[in-house]
């Protein structure tokens, strides 16, 4: 079933006002010359694009998969993320793209985050690393999950500068501030730390009042794909 409400519970509210809804079954806005743009079309425009890839992603994706590019890297040897069972370090390089499909079961959280979308993995910000390396438990707990929890943000200039209005000097609107975005983020270990890493154990593939997002399981001495629990990933 597609997640319905999470557009809503954050943008159908002022100054936003979105209005769309899946039942009315509308596919797209027809502007119109001599009428004044409202912003609420603007958002009911990208929220039924939103809505529609997200219910198609979630018919081929599964929570936690990796997204893999098969005309240039694979599971093996070019992994994405790897598991050397020597050191018991986790490694996951940077740009890496996980599938997001929560199902808490429980709505009012649910309806808080977007679901059905891919998560990038931040570039790291340790010198000369493209990678995040992170120690595993050194005695795994049998059937546990290794992942990230992740969070809603919403992002206005003041937090990006990138979002003040790039026009030149010569216009008017010249860095303006710019539209708020609405962004996953992932939780690091030590509030805002890039370098403190942000893997984390969990019992449960989907914990309620978590974002958890799982990358691998343990079982029977390996760790396995935690949305394909028979393929290990590759170790060294």
């Amino acid at each position: 079933m597609a997640n319905q409400s999470w557009y809503n519970s954050f943008f159908d509210n002022a100054p936003y006002n979105d209005s769309w809804k899946p039942s009315k079954n509308y596919l797209c806005v027809g502007f119109l010359p001599g009428y004044a743009l409202q912003s609420r079309e603007l958002l009911e425009l990208q929220t039924s694009i939103l809505y529609q890839t997200s219910t198609t992603n979630r018919t081929l994706f599964k929570h936690g998969q990796p997204r893999i590019d098969l005309e240039e890297e694979n599971f093996t040897p070019n992994s994405p993320i790897t598991v050397n069972n020597t050191t018991s370090t986790f490694t996951i390089k940077e740009n890496t793209q996980l599938f997001t499909n929560f199902s808490l079961g429980v709505t009012s959280i649910l309806s808080t985050i977007p679901n059905g979308f891919w998560i990038t993995i931040p570039p790291s910000e340790l010198p000369l690393s493209a990678e995040y390396t992170e120690t595993l438990p050194a005695t795994p707990t049998p059937n546990h999950f290794v992942g990230f929890d992740v969070e809603i943000k919403t992002i206005n200039s003041t937090d990006d500068e990138t979002l003040f209005d790039p026009a030149g000097t010569e216009f008017r609107n010249n860095n303006a501030p710019g539209a708020t975005r609405y962004a996953y983020s992932i939780v690091y270990n030590i509030s805002e730390d890039p370098t403190s890493g942000f893997l984390k154990t969990n019992n449960n593939k989907r914990n309620q009042g978590e974002f958890f997002v799982p990358i691998a399981q343990y079982k029977n001495g390996s760790y396995y794909w935690a949305f394909d629990e028979n393929t290990s990933i590759q170790g060294t």
